[in-house]
């Protein structure tokens, strides 16, 4: 299933149901911050965030994916990964 596999090792459950109702959301996200994004970016957000939803998985909000993926990427990043992302340069 496509949400199983975009969040990875969350757990069967990333997103556990809120207990007042409304979105899903991740007890342990309590910082909060504005990241600026693309509109290409936003509208592929929105495209898996649909897609999420229509495979049987939780109503979730394109930002929370992004959040979800954030977590993966920075997770799965190593010293020679962080070596890479210096080199990077901006335009």
């Amino acid at each position: 299933m496509f949400w199983r596999d975009a969040v990875g090792s969350r757990g069967a459950d990333p997103l556990p149901e809120s207990p007042g109702g409304g979105r899903s959301t991740d007890p342990t996200w309590t910082e909060r911050r504005l990241v600026p994004l693309a509109s290409r970016t936003l509208e592929r957000l929105e495209q898996i965030a649909k897609t999420i939803r229509d495979q049987g998985g939780p109503a979730v909000a394109p930002l929370q994916v992004a959040a979800l993926l954030l977590e993966r990427a920075t997770d799965g990043l190593d010293d020679r990964g962080i070596a890479e992302l210096a080199q990077v340069r901006v335009p």
